[in-house]
């Protein structure tokens, strides 16, 4: 599933306004059973059983977290059992689903359920808690750690805690630091800048805050995309220039969050 399909059918909610709900699978990749019948394990330390962890060991008859096939186990499991239960695949995005008039959508073991039909809605969840252990979340407000608060005719996304994460990888975290008016220098176009010092990795992970910064820009900050992408470019050998882009930038994201700090020094971009 990805973010433009996702913000397309809620924009096709609003546009119809279309009833919502959220959904979990509880312990999704568990509820498929195990590929194969020769799969074993060591006994974990606080399971009680019969005999000695030196003679014995646990057939598994489920799939399990850790695997390397787990998530195409699980996916091929729920793609089957939906498939019996009268879903029909999408030909464009395998994580959409249609079932009459409703649409389901489906990201690992979280999904958003949309309709025009709200008893339909609730026949849909009863044939998926015939097949699979489903926990109903209610109306749509957060999905993939994205913040989705519908305000009349529009929804309003958010990740105010991706970018807190931010902040705190960078020590920003502090109630008088400098905000900035724009996400990157209009006037300067990045370059290796090979002549300046590397990057301090003890400051922060480069590559780390720039991969939460990508998700945030595809996900809910578009405004934020060019910056990034100037960013991205230098993650192999990331010079001082670099970093002071991406604090330029985590800078700039302040001003989309309100939050409480403790009172400290002023704290400068540099």
């Amino acid at each position: 599933m990805t973010w433009p399909a996702t913000r397309f059918f809620l924009i096709q909610s609003l546009l119809n306004d279309w009833h919502t709900k959220q959904l979990d699978f509880v312990l999704a990749y568990t509820q498929a059973d195990a590929e194969r019948d020769d799969l074993y394990m060591e006994i974990p330390k606080g399971f009680e059983c019969e005999g000695s962890r030196d003679t014995h060991v646990l057939q598994l008859i489920k799939n399990l977290y850790g695997q390397k096939q787990a998530g195409r186990v699980w996916n091929q499991h729920l793609v089957k059992q939906l498939s019996q239960l009268g879903f029909r695949q999408s030909q464009v995005d395998e994580c959409v689903f249609y079932y009459r008039h409703s649409i389901f959508l489906v990201y690992t073991d979280d999904m958003i359920l949309m309709g025009p039909d709200e008893a339909e809605l609730d026949v849909v969840v009863s044939l998926l808690k015939s097949a699979f252990q489903v926990e109903v979340e209610g109306n749509l407000c957060d999905y993939l750690g994205i913040n989705i608060k519908r305000q009349g005719r529009t929804y309003d996304l958010t990740q105010p805690h991706l970018i807190q994460s931010i902040l705190s990888d960078l020590g920003l975290n502090r109630a008088d630091a400098s905000c900035r008016q724009t996400p990157a220098l209009q006037t300067k176009i990045m370059g290796k800048d090979l002549d300046q010092p590397p990057h301090d990795e003890t400051s922060f992970n480069y590559r780390s805050v720039i991969g939460k910064l990508n998700y945030l820009e595809k996900s809910t900050r578009p405004d934020i995309a060019y910056a990034v992408h100037q960013c991205a470019r230098f993650c192999a050998n990331p010079r001082k220039s670099h970093s002071e882009a991406v604090n330029n930038l985590t800078l700039y994201l302040i001003l989309s969050i309100s939050i409480t700090f403790p009172k400290t020094k002023s704290l400068s971009s540099s």
